[in-house]
């Protein structure tokens, strides 16, 4: 299930998003220093996260950890496009992934 994580909860999540390291935008979200929306499949035990970092009209966007949970995938395409989850007025964002595992899904 998707879960927003809530700021102070974000040193969980930043292990997790080791391979965005060299991410600024990502690293700045999840450091407190730029307004950002974190979400996980879980927020006791993240292993699939998405970070956006909203900016008007266009976001900065990464995936992390491991892609292997179809209901992650699943709650953040539909929160993403059904429930306009980064806000309406979003239409471009720019995606990142932590590894090559997570192409073609």
């Amino acid at each position: 299930m998707l879960q927003v994580v809530d700021p102070k909860d974000y040193p969980q999540i930043k292990l997790l998003a080791d391979g965005l390291a060299d991410q600024t935008m990502a690293q700045a979200v999840l450091d407190g220093t730029r307004p950002g929306i974190v979400v996980a499949n879980d927020k006791e035990i993240p292993t699939a996260v998405f970070i956006a970092a909203p900016e008007g009209g266009f976001a900065w966007t990464y995936l992390a950890g491991c892609p292997d949970d179809p209901a992650f995938q699943r709650d953040l395409n539909r929160w993403l496009f059904d429930e306009k989850g980064l806000g309406r007025d979003v239409v471009f964002t720019f995606l990142v992934y932590s590894d090559a595992s997570w192409v073609g899904l």
